[in-house]
């Protein structure tokens, strides 16, 4: 069935419901339609589909927050494929010309239900049809159903088409509240360690890691089993392993000495089939990993939410937290193994029971601690989610510093104020302090996250950690509260700027370079840029006299030039910083 509607012709692919689209915004560039479903009695909608079609014409690559998402157009409907649910993705699709400038956004207000846009190249007329799927898992029964679908053709900037998305989702979901704590470099334990913890060590950590300017500080998986094997076979009691520290409310005191925050980490969905509560939950479980032998918890059954509300409320009060890590999120999915009993559970929607699962966590935390910090990972970072979790932080890619600046630009662009997190630093201890720098120079843009063992770190690398560390902290406001314009989206974004307005003062920025090597400081008061391209000899362009001083990754001046106006090209230390007021 066809209906046109703000000059597209939307095609559903029928079934046994009645449908309307309307108009809600019809302007020139920009058009939301409202589309219904009405059943004659209630239904658990299954695979509705709404398509239309645009040209391509000018359409040069794509972009949508699924990282494995090709940034191309498919020919295959199921390929390149933008799923989303409540604790999966985000529902936006945007195509982009090749000067970086928005061809067309397509998003849903839908956040919640398992949803998929699928853009296609129709080979035989060179037109995309956007597919939009709608309903992809069970759900509760509904008489009615309604989504918004919003289509942005204006000609803007790609990334300010994505961050017009994250505005309009606010309609829709509230954003959690940052603490100021969750917008500071942070130490985990994670890849320095691992599940090999120990309270003398921690406290050492902590120590040092205040000493080169951290302010937050995450003890990972480990503390809560003596099995050190790196799998989720024993997790689900929650209880301290006692062999590596004694005491979990000794530990967090003597870190709150030092000076820094304290969270510690849970992987929420997790009973290992050695755990003692793996038989009390043996009928509320969705799914099964037989080589890893755990179980994920099903959050339909309010037994369940229960027991992980109380073991974190319990976890806060008595060890004093300021915040959890809660992992895995994204494992809550339904299989052949997932319970049918439905007159047991008290609701049928998998989104639902997650929604009210973290709904009562964050309700029963927050009464105990108004700024407790909530940290989430990709995937699990769309709008939904983020009404949640104020630490949102790039899925794990060990000392890739490509695909921590990739991965994490993609979550800046349509996250708003949420404070987004690096994946942790990790590099290799015979890195030499340039390769070590490059690391974290490809986060610069997000909240640095660091898991590195500092006590057996070299003073040449503590001294980069320090200076890196303390010209994030002096540009913070600038980096994450400044409009950001990363350019080249289909490669993978060669360089990158932050900018903002001081009143009374100009325009201050931090530029970038990370396969580009060039940077227009024209118009902006102040400006550091940061050679992140591997190399020694960059380009930069001004319009009028100025001066630049070098720095190299340690933080030490190397250099002065004066720049002409015009296009200067000057050596500048591989991962070292030009300065210029």
């Amino acid at each position: 069935m066809v209906f046109s509607a703000c000059n597209y012709d939307f095609n559903i692919w029928q079934g046994d419901f009645k449908n309307t689209v309307i108009p809600v915004v019809d302007e020139e560039d920009l058009k939301i339609v409202k589309v219904t479903f009405a059943f004659d009695k209630p239904t658990a909608p299954k695979s509705l589909y709404v398509d239309f079609s645009v040209d391509s014409a000018g359409v040069a690559s794509a972009w949508c927050p699924q990282n494995n998402c090709f940034k191309r157009l498919s020919m295959n409907p199921y390929e390149g494929v933008n799923n989303s649910r409540t604790s999966f993705g985000a529902p936006v699709y945007t195509l982009t010309a090749k000067d970086g400038n928005n061809k067309m956004t397509v998003a849903l207000s839908d956040a919640e239900n398992a949803n998929s846009i699928v853009p296609v190249i129709i080979e035989e007329t060179a037109k995309i049809k956007v597919i939009i799927r709608l309903f992809n898992d069970l759900t509760s029964p509904v008489s009615e159903y309604s989504v918004l679908i919003r289509i942005d053709t204006r000609s803007k900037p790609f990334y300010d088409a994505l961050s017009d998305v994250g505005d309009w989702w606010q309609e829709f979901y509230s954003k959690a509240q940052v603490p100021a704590y969750a917008r500071t470099v942070l130490y985990s334990t994670w890849y320095n360690f691992h599940q090999n913890v120990s309270t003398e060590e921690l406290i050492k950590e902590a120590s040092l890691a205040k000493e080169i300017g951290m302010e937050n500080f995450i003890l990972d998986d480990g503390w809560q089993t003596d099995d050190n094997n790196r799998g989720y076979a024993y997790c689900g009691d929650w209880k301290l392993a006692t062999k590596k520290i004694p005491d979990m409310r000794a530990l967090s005191d003597e870190i709150h000495k030092i000076g820094l925050k304290f969270m510690i980490w849970y992987s929420v969905p997790f009973v290992g089939v050695h755990s003692e509560n793996f038989e009390k939950f043996k009928s509320m479980y969705l799914n099964f990993d037989g080589k890893r032998d755990f179980y994920t918890l099903d959050p339909r059954f309010k037994e369940a939410r229960e027991f992980l509300v109380n073991t974190y409320k319990t976890a806060v009060t008595q060890w004093n937290l300021d915040g959890l890590k809660l992992d895995f999120i994204d494992s809550f999915k339904l299989s052949e193994y997932s319970s049918k009993d439905y007159e047991k559970m008290d609701c049928i929607s998998l989104e639902e029971g997650v929604n009210r699962l973290l709904c009562e966590i964050m309700t029963e935390l927050k009464k105990i601690k108004p700024e407790i910090m909530i940290e989430f990972r990709q995937w699990y970072f769309g709008p939904v989610m983020q009404s949640y979790g104020n630490m949102i932080r790039v899925e794990d890619c060990p000392a890739s510093t490509y695909y921590n600046r990739v991965a994490g630009i993609d979550l800046r662009l349509i996250s708003g104020k949420t404070a987004i997190h690096s994946d942790m630093i990790m590099y290799s201890p015979k890195s030499t302090v340039e390769e070590a720098a490059e690391q974290f120079i490809s986060i610069l843009y997000l909240v640095p996250q660091i898991s590195v063992k500092l006590g057996e770190t070299d003073e040449e690398h503590k001294k980069m950690l320090k200076f890196y560390i303390g010209f994030w902290n002096s540009r913070k406001d600038i980096l994450l509260d400044g409009k950001l314009k990363p350019r080249d989206i289909e490669s993978e974004y060669s360089s990158v700027i932050s900018e903002k307005e001081y009143e009374g003062v100009g325009k201050k920025a931090v530029i970038t370079l990370y396969a580009d090597r060039l940077a227009d400081i024209s118009g902006y008061k102040a400006v550091d840029i940061v050679n992140g391209t591997g190399g020694t000899e960059i380009a930069v362009k001004t319009d009028w006299l100025r001066q630049a001083n070098i720095y190299n990754c340690k933080g030490e001046l190397v250099n002065s030039y004066c720049l002409n106006i015009g296009a200067n090209l000057i050596t500048v230390p591989r991962s070292g910083i030009v300065t210029i007021g």
